[in-house]
């Protein structure tokens, strides 16, 4: 269910950026959807994390208002330290809540891959330069949800690799301990032939 997009806005970094979430107006429905997994009136540095329920029971989507570690993986195994900590307080709905918009495409160009014969080219013998690589990334986050859209694409110099061998195909999810779809491919029965 949709939030609420909220008339006030949101001060962040000392800009005013536009908001959703929570008021005294939310339905219980719209409430129900935020589980507040650490209480900044709990915690001394007034950290706060907060858990938005999605439509996919394996997706989580988490928000956390936390002082940066060094890295972006620290600060990720704080967060993940914080929630399952037992010192962890969670707090009944909150009242209202306040979550900044975002909307942003971006592309780049890797140039620092393009040309160079690169370490995630592959095995040494088998190397060859890449002569474009790219990635796209669109996310959207706003009372409708999150949209998230990420798109490579790499060339190389030299004739593409061909799985004309067994392959291994994998699905899974970034974070999880095994793969949700695995399949063994060692003969042409599932391929599609050529006509």
């Amino acid at each position: 269910m949709p939030f609420e997009r909220l008339d006030h806005r949101l001060r962040f970094g000392g800009k005013a950026v536009r908001a959703f979430g929570l008021s005294c107006e939310s339905t219980p429905e719209q409430i129900a959807q935020v589980s507040v997994l650490l209480d900044p009136n709990y915690d001394a540095d007034e950290q706060s994390i907060v858990e938005i329920r999605t439509k996919s029971a394996e997706d989580r989507l988490l928000l956390a208002g936390v002082k940066p570690e060094a890295t972006l993986a620290a600060t990720i195994n704080k967060v993940r330290a914080l929630i399952s900590s037992p010192l962890a307080r969670p707090a009944d709905h909150p009242s209202g809540l306040a979550i900044p918009k975002l909307n942003f495409r971006i592309f780049r160009v890797y140039h620092e891959l393009i040309g160079g014969k690169s370490a995630v080219a592959g095995p040494a013998s088998r190397r060859s330069p890449f002569v474009f690589a790219a990635q796209d990334i669109r996310f959207q986050m706003n009372e409708r949800g999150v949209v998230l859209r990420s798109e490579s694409a790499t060339a190389k110099a030299a004739a593409p690799m061909a799985f004309d061998r067994p392959l291994l195909i994998l699905l899974e999810r970034r974070g999880a301990r095994a793969p949700y779809f695995a399949l063994w491919v060692d003969n042409a029965e599932l391929l599609v032939p050529e006509d």
